[in-house]
C-alpha cells in the first residue's frame, strides 16, 4: 500500500481533468462543437492507445459481452457529449461541481437501479 502516491495520483488526476475542461470551455468560444469532441476524444484516444501497447495488454482486452460493451460505449459517449456541451452553455465552476458530485449520485442511485446495498461507511 502506498498511500501516499495515490493522493499524489487522485491530485495529479483532478488537476488534468479541470484542466482538460478549461481547455474544452475555452475551445467552444471559437471552434465548431463537433471539433471540440473530435480534438478532446484523439487527445485521450493517443495516450491510452500507448499504453495498451507499451504493457502488451492488448491481447487481454478481448470482448466477453458485446452488448454490455456497446451500451457502456453508447453511455460514455453521451456522457462525453453532455459534458462538453455543458461546458460550452454554463460557467466551469457550475460544471465542475456538477461533475465532483457525481459519486453522490452514483451511491444515490445504486439501491433503486442496480439493487447495490450502499453503507453508511460510503456516504
Amino acid at each position: 500500500m502506498h498511500p501516499l502516491r495515490g493522493i499524489l495520483c487522485t491530485l495529479a488526476g483532478v488537476c488534468l481533468l479541470t484542466t482538460s475542461d478549461a481547455g474544452v470551455k475555452w475551445l467552444t468560444d471559437t471552434l465548431p462543437f463537433g471539433e471540440v469532441l473530435f480534438i478532446r476524444t484523439v487527445f485521450v484516444l493517443i495516450p491510452i492507445g500507448l499504453i495498451v501497447w507499451r504493457q502488451g495488454v492488448s491481447r487481454s482486452l478481448r470482448i466477453v459481452s458485446p452488448r454490455n460493451l456497446m451500451l457502456r460505449a453508447l453511455f460514455g459517449t453521451g456522457s462525453t457529449f453532455l459534458i462538453v456541451a455543458s461546458l460550452s452553455l454554463l460557467p466551469i465552476g457550475e460544471v465542475l461541481t456538477l461533475v465532483f458530485v457525481t459519486p453522490l449520485f452514483v451511491a444515490a442511485l445504486a439501491t433503486p437501479l442496480l439493487g447495490e446495498h450502499v453503507g453508511w461507511h460510503r456516504w
